[in-house]
């Protein structure tokens, strides 16, 4: 199906380019008559089950490419050569750069049938997620980095540890480190004598 945006592009693009966006759409469309045109970052696609292609053009040349290209073969040579940065394929600044009608049709089946087929391309991004991971190793498990932090918690708190005497009534003397070991006979009883236990000081 044909989209009037798709149209316009093409009639606003450079006079040389004019022919070379017609032809390719017109095999994208004899290639697999079902497909559907929609424009994406501002440029022509065409889609079937999935990204099938594009086609864009530009000052001094226009270009054509498939979506998933990767996984085609290309006897004709007209995928971009290695270090060719043009946007989906080769640079055409000629209608008579093209291939032949049949041999881009030949192509346009070949990619209709990946999508048909199901076939994802290759996810870079994830591949090179899963490299850091391996080159940066295992990570820590939660216990282990609790019981590691704990560790260096209990080293401060311990050095910190003091001695405080406590009274027989369990309350801390603010004399305790002067007072008397035992103290006289109170009431006919001889009162305890304080208690040492540790406190650890919070800081």
């Amino acid at each position: 199906m044909k989209n009037p945006d798709v149209d316009a592009y093409i009639a606003k693009s450079a006079a040389f380019a004019c022919p070379i966006l017609a032809r390719v759409r017109a095999a994208m469309h004899k290639g697999c008559p079902r497909i559907e045109e929609t424009i994406k970052w501002g440029v022509p696609h065409f889609e079937y089950r999935g990204m099938v292609g594009s086609m864009a053009a530009f000052k001094q040349h226009a270009s054509f490419g498939f979506w998933k290209q990767k996984l085609m073969q290309d006897p004709a040579g007209i995928f971009p050569a290695p270090g060719d940065s043009s946007m989906g394929g080769r640079r055409f600044r000629s209608v008579d750069e093209l291939p032949a009608e049949s041999v881009l049709v030949r192509y346009v089946k070949a990619a209709v049938a990946l999508n048909e087929q199901g076939l994802k391309l290759p996810n870079a991004g994830r591949k090179k997620k899963a490299a850091g991971a391996a080159a940066r190793g295992p990570r820590r498990g939660a216990q282990e980095k609790r019981e590691s932090d704990g560790d260096l918690r209990s080293v401060p708190a311990l050095a910190q540890a003091r001695v405080r005497r406590v009274d027989h009534r369990g309350e801390a003397g603010d004399d305790a480190h002067t007072a008397p070991r035992h103290r006289g006979r109170m009431d006919g009883r001889r009162q305890a004598a304080p208690l040492e236990v540790p406190e650890l000081l919070s800081r």
